[in-house]
């Protein structure tokens, strides 16, 4: 829904942009008239309702001043127009509220802006193309090197160093604090690719501070 404030000139809003989307729309341009008017009804309403409320809270405090000053005839006179300045007010909140809403339907109406590159036609054929960026290059293509087999032995070196690197993880944890075996989440009895030696043991543990745990 558009912001209020676009159809309003005094709040630096622009009611003919919104006219001329709407005319991109092939839609209705009266109903942004409709909207202005609309709103102004709202605002005096409002206005009419803050007058009100004033108008009931200096009340109040002259009947505070005359029970203060023990005038309670005067008090008595002013709270008896108090209830029908009350009943005034409320009748004017449904006011406010019907004119507000009746405002806001009329507003989902209107389309957002239309932009000013959208192509103006009530037919989706005559839409333009993107803005395209770069250039295009005719008969090339990238070289690619296909191997004609998997290199196993390399794949197995990779595996191996990973199977590693846990293992050592795994009994780093494990020797720098009672249960540690069983927060690092790992199976001890799962075979690694090398032993572990004390060397590795005492860096990763030095690493992770002696409070880590790892997680597969």
């Amino acid at each position: 829904m558009l912001d209020i404030n676009l159809f309003r000139t005094d709040k630096g809003g622009n009611p003919d942009l919104i006219r001329e989307s709407q005319r991109s729309r092939f839609a209705s341009v009266e109903l942004v008239d409709e909207v202005i008017a609309l709103d102004k009804a709202w605002r005096e309403r409002q206005f009419e309702l803050v007058k009100i409320r004033q108008e009931l809270n200096a009340t109040s405090k002259k009947i505070g001043k005359l029970k203060a000053s023990k005038q309670e005839e005067e008090a008595k006179k002013l709270m008896e127009s108090t209830d029908e300045i009350k009943k005034r007010l409320t009748a004017k909140e449904v006011e406010v509220q019907e004119a507000k809403s009746t405002l806001d339907a009329k507003v989902t109406t209107i389309g957002n802006i239309v932009h000013e590159f959208v192509p103006v036609s009530n037919d989706e054929f005559d839409s333009k193309d993107g803005v395209w960026v770069g250039h295009l290059l005719s008969g090339y293509s990238l070289p690619m090197d296909m191997p004609s087999q998997v290199n196993v032995k390399s794949s197995e070196e990779v595996a191996g160093m990973w199977k590693h690197s846990i293992k050592v993880s795994y009994e780093a944890t494990k020797a720098a604090f009672p249960g540690g075996e069983v927060i690092a989440h790992l199976d001890h009895n799962a075979p690694a690719s090398s032993k572990v030696s004390e060397k590795e043991k005492m860096e990763c543990n030095s690493n992770f501070g002696g409070r880590t745990s790892v997680e597969t």
